[in-house]
């Protein structure tokens, strides 16, 4: 077995739930970044001014969803100044999913536009 690793919005999370979750064990991490914290991230790419503001307003009401249903196994918060302490906390889930799980191995796939925000 494989464990398959995605950085998605919800409506990708809501489609692998409905169509895989009969079959496989779906983990969840909801990684919260402050709307401050992320527009600094954002401010350091060039496409800031047209894009950062249309995807937040997009992804408000697909996360506002997610956090009301607490569709989501886990919880990080990825504040200013704290990346180390939240890939620190996403190797601790992975590690503890892994140990009580039948997992040998992990593909990554991830999405470097989502990886930014």
């Amino acid at each position: 077995q494989k464990a398959h690793i995605y950085i998605i919005d919800y409506i990708g999370l809501k489609y692998l739930k409905e169509k895989y979750s009969n079959t496989v064990d779906i983990v969840t991490v909801y990684i919260h970044a402050p709307l401050d914290a992320r527009r600094m991230r954002a401010s350091e790419r060039s496409d800031f001014e047209t894009e950062f503001e249309n995807r937040v307003e997009a992804e408000r009401a697909q996360f506002d969803e997610l956090r009301r249903n607490h569709d989501y196994d886990y919880t990080i918060s990825n504040d200013f100044g704290e990346f180390d302490t939240a890939v620190n906390q996403l190797c601790t889930i992975f590690d503890y999913e892994l140990i009580n799980s039948n997992i040998s191995n992990f593909v990554h796939i991830i999405d470097p536009q989502k990886t930014n925000s």
